[in-house]
């Protein structure tokens, strides 16, 4: 996984020993050398532009928008759907899911309570 060099991802060795997965951090200013992270922002911000106050934002939302967003069909993905693709991972192929991606974010505990 290429993740933004936020503190978000600040636990990430926790979950690379969880999974078996890596993390690639890129470079700062480097946006290409995370394109799919770069992509999934995109789509968020179709549901939460720019500047938009995360104060409000409840975890509710955040799923709602993952679920459109698992659910929209992707050209990468030979339009088959993210979820559609997770879960029949034999008719898509593993590196499109990962670059085409299943989409799932949590707000910080500092936000969700």
């Amino acid at each position: 996984m290429t993740a933004d060099n936020g503190t978000e991802i600040h636990d990430y060795q926790r979950i690379e020993g969880r999974t078996g997965g890596r993390f690639y951090f890129a470079r700062p200013y480097h946006s290409w050398e995370r394109g799919s992270s770069e992509n999934a922002n995109g789509l968020i911000r179709q549901y939460l532009p720019k500047g938009t106050s995360m104060a409000a934002l409840s975890q509710q939302r955040c799923n709602a928008i993952a679920q459109k967003l698992n659910q929209r069909p992707r050209k990468r993905l030979g339009f088959k759907t993210p979820l559609e693709c997770y879960y029949n991972l034999s008719q898509c192929c593993t590196s499109n899911l990962m670059s085409g991606g299943v989409i799932s974010f949590k707000l910080p505990r500092e936000l969700s309570q």
